[in-house]
């Protein structure tokens, strides 16, 4: 990644299957240690949604055969806005996850690109709407701040243009310049 120091690969397409299968397995393993229902769950980390809407389904649907959720709970995936597809939010929302966590990070290009980020800023409120439609209720927009040349200006900007949106949740993060990466100067 070229902000966070956190280990990443090309996503590659050849590999989606076994990537899905193993994470089955591991789904399989760990599940009967967990005794009582979860009220929350978090899958992200990453772009969960990179994967084929087909195998995204497969692996959703594995936690909910081999895990008990509670009455109440929040289960959430993270998301990049380049893709979310009308496909992909129903996927979701048919697996039973109600709550996206978009990483927006900023509705400025340069910004965006400051961040090797590659999604058009337009693309954040597409994905909003296509939730929406697919009756995910629960959205979060996450915004970076901190960011190279970003202003305050620039800021307050992205936090007109995400209120706009009007996101259940909205996170912001202070851009942390972690060692060995490419913005830690």
């Amino acid at each position: 990644c070229h902000y966070c120091d956190f280990f990443s690969i090309v996503g590659d397409e050849t590999q989606q299957l076994a990537f899905a299968e193993r994470l089955i397995s591991e789904i399989k393993s760990v599940a009967p240690y967990i005794k009582k229902p979860l009220s929350s769950v978090f899958i992200g980390g990453g772009t969960p949604t990179l994967l084929a809407p087909a195998l995204l389904g497969r692996v959703l649907d594995s936690f909910t055969e081999n895990f008990t959720l509670a009455e109440s709970y929040e289960w959430t995936i993270e998301a990049n806005p380049e893709t979310v597809t009308s496909e992909i939010a129903q996927t979701i929302r048919n697996s039973g996850v109600n709550r996206v966590s978009i990483g927006a990070q900023s509705f400025n290009e340069d910004c965006l690109k400051a961040l090797e980020r590659w999604h058009e800023p337009a693309s954040v409120g597409r994905s909003v709407e296509l939730l929406r439609r697919a009756g995910i209720e629960n959205i979060n927009l996450d915004l970076i701040f901190a960011i190279p040349n970003q202003t305050l200006e620039i800021f307050r900007d992205d936090l007109s243009k995400t209120i706009e949106l009007n996101p259940d949740h909205i996170s912001s993060y202070a851009l942390t310049y972690e060692p060995n990466t490419p913005l830690f100067v």
